[in-house]
């Protein structure tokens, strides 16, 4: 379920049909990366936003895929997304006041709830299984 996104995904990125192939793209990245590997992945999406992935595996079994994203780790380089705005022919003013939208946040805490919430819904699945 998709929830928490941001305008600058949902209004722009997942509207426009090549800023949405990179969109894709990049989920089929994480996707790939992910798959059948008990780790964490930061991934710079090849639109400029951060997205953060984990497995959700019971018993060597592979249940789903926990992701936390459209965040940065540092202050984002404005004229990157101005250019952006261009390229794909976007408001630039409304472009540029979803960036300001986007969070930016410490990894190394966002990589603990992460963590939390994927152990969370391993103990929530092992439960279901008894």
């Amino acid at each position: 379920t998709i929830t928490g996104w941001k305008d600058m995904c949902t209004k722009f990125h997942r509207v426009n049909p090549k800023s949405k192939l990179r969109c894709i793209e990049s989920d089929i990245f994480m996707l790939e990366e992910l798959k059948n590997k008990d780790v964490i992945i930061n991934h710079k999406c090849k639109n400029g936003l951060i997205d953060i992935g984990t497995p959700i595996v019971l018993e060597g079994i592979f249940l789903a895929t926990i992701f936390s994203g459209q965040i940065f780790f540092e202050k984002p380089d404005k004229e990157f997304f101005r250019m952006q705005a261009k390229k794909f022919g976007f408001d630039e003013d409304a472009y540029l006041k979803a960036l300001d939208e986007i969070p930016i946040v410490n990894n190394e805490e966002h990589e603990k709830v992460l963590v939390f919430l994927k152990h969370l819904s391993e103990i929530v699945s092992e439960l279901g299984l008894r």
